[in-house]
């Protein structure tokens, strides 16, 4: 019996990991360039920042690693979502935390950059 829940447990899928990153756009600044990780395919990566109801939120998202495909969500703070896609347009309809969930297709991985503008 132990060996079979030994080898039952090498066969399990390894649990997706979640990478939280907080973006800070301080005074004037409008607008931030970040790099990002996903180790696994089943990996993600969620950048959260601030932003006021009015203003206009621009994401883009580059692969660093060659053969990475990778998609993005905008989430507000009620939980509605925009996208998922490369590249975002959204105007701001709520005012708090705003997150950016980025995950990989087509069971690729490496690293990215994340472009961020909010006016």
């Amino acid at each position: 019996m132990t060996m079979f829940v030994l080898i039952a447990l090498l066969f399990l899928p390894a649990a997706a990991r979640e990478f939280d990153y907080r973006v800070i756009l301080k005074g004037s600044r409008t607008e931030a360039t970040v790099k990002g990780y996903l180790p696994k395919p089943e990996d993600s990566a969620l950048f959260s920042f601030s932003a006021r109801a009015g203003q206009h939120v621009s994401i883009r998202v580059t692969p660093i690693t060659r053969g990475l495909v990778t998609q993005a969500v905008l989430i507000y703070p009620s939980g509605q979502q925009d996208g998922p896609g490369v590249v975002l347009n959204s105007d701001a309809t709520e005012t708090g935390t705003y997150r950016i969930r980025v995950i990989p297709r087509e069971q690729t991985t490496g690293k990215f950059r994340l472009y961020l503008h909010v006016r």
